[in-house]
């Protein structure tokens, strides 16, 4: 008689309402090789706050309750009360502690470096060495990129390489330089690039060409106009002097994004409609009536943005930065710009203007593209292979 394969447990430390963590977990719960556990970080997203449909336990109380959500303490979920447990990461490391005792996980998985991974290596210090799961640690967005240029935060990533079983990144280039850092290449079980959302679908959405006015998405301009939206929001601007006509769409819009573009622009102020936050639904089903999808960033690694751009056939304009060059060739399937610089900004969205053919035809090659390197299945085949291969190596705590 076959003897029935162990399901692992594997303890995610995450934020639990935001949107990509839930769908990193999706991403391996639906294997039905894991029983998942989810120990709430705290940490907040961009996107409003979701329901949580996986066992959870949070020391905050929750607005969104789910099947399987614990609540210990109850504290109040507000941004003052959060900003005092993250800054004091006793509070959580002692509930995590107890967690880890009693459900005894095979793999702890911290889905982020700040403050998931200082919330783990703290409560780790309260249990044995033998008695210690292994874990692993993803890093996305800049993570890794800007903490090594802060130099308490650089001592944490040396700390953490010197622990962690299985490093992850959203981006090779920053599993490259987590090994420039110290950690050991054997601790690089996956060599491919795991995006944060944990797999992205093709939607095979055709881009016929067509006339009139292009609709451009701005994704993100929460953090005012004079950071990153302030250089985009002017060469769009200066788009409108040319006489050039487009719909555009500002996602996250701040107050002072809006009084913005009403003072430099007025007569431009009726073509443009700014949105608060939205559920991330809401945001993919106006990524797919998007032509363009405009986020350059001073810094970042794979953005969710560019995934998800891709994956609905929106035309990505995008930093030149060596993480997003994994995805993006220039001029092929998107164009990459230089974010401080909006005359390039600029001619970059006059070269879509000019060349619409540029819209389809990167749609078609960025669907092909995330089918081969994105697609569940193949993300749910690595993710399983470093799972087993972590616990196996160590045992796991079972």
């Amino acid at each position: 008689m076959r003897a029935t394969k162990k399901r692992l447990r594997i303890l995610f430390i995450c934020p639990a309402d935001v949107s990509t963590a839930q769908s990193f977990v999706a991403t391996v719960a639906d294997t039905g090789s894991f029983d998942v556990l989810v120990f709430d970080s705290g940490r907040q997203g961009p996107f409003p706050a979701q329901k949580w449909p996986f066992p959870t336990i949070s020391i905050y109380r929750s607005e969104h309750p789910a099947n399987g959500w614990h609540r210990w303490i109850g504290l109040p979920s507000n941004r003052f009360v959060r900003f005092l447990i993250q800054k004091r990461h006793w509070i959580s490391a002692l509930f995590l502690r107890m967690v880890i005792r009693v459900y005894r996980p095979d793999v702890v998985h911290c889905l982020g470096i700040n403050p998931e991974s200082r919330i783990l290596l703290r409560a780790l210090r309260g249990i044995s060495k033998t008695r210690r799961p292994p874990w692993a640690l993803t890093s996305w967005s800049a993570d890794v990129y800007w903490d090594r240029y802060k130099p308490e935060c650089l001592s944490h990533l040396r700390e953490s390489f010197e622990t962690v079983g299985w490093f992850l990144a959203d981006c090779k280039r920053d599993l490259r330089i987590a090994v420039e850092l110290g950690l050991s290449p054997s601790k690089l079980l996956i060599q491919d690039a795991i995006p944060g959302v944990g797999h992205v679908n093709a939607e095979n959405i055709k881009r016929p060409l067509r006339d009139g006015p292009l609709t451009i998405l701005v994704p993100k301009a929460y953090d005012g106009v004079y950071h990153k939206p302030h250089i985009m929001l002017e060469a769009l601007s200066r788009l409108r002097l040319r006489g050039l006509t487009f719909r555009l769409k500002i996602i996250g819009a701040q107050e002072d994004v809006r009084i913005w573009w009403r003072l430099r622009d007025p007569q431009g102020e009726a073509a443009a409609e700014f949105f608060d936050s939205l559920p991330r639904e809401e945001y993919l089903e106006m990524l797919r009536t998007a032509d363009i999808l405009l986020a350059p960033s001073l810094t970042d690694g794979t953005p969710n943005a560019l995934l998800e751009a891709m994956s609905t056939g929106a035309f990505p304009i995008f930093s030149s930065h060596e993480s997003i060059r994994e995805w993006i060739e220039d001029g092929r399937n998107g164009l990459l710009v230089d974010p401080v610089d909006c005359v390039d900004i600029e001619q970059k969205l006059i070269r879509v203007f000019e060349n619409r053919a540029l819209i389809p035809a990167a749609a078609e090659l960025n669907g092909q593209i995330v089918k081969q390197r994105l697609s569940k299945v193949r993300m749910q085949e690595l993710l399983t292979q470093g799972y087993e291969t972590l616990a196996n190596a160590t045992g796991g705590a079972g």
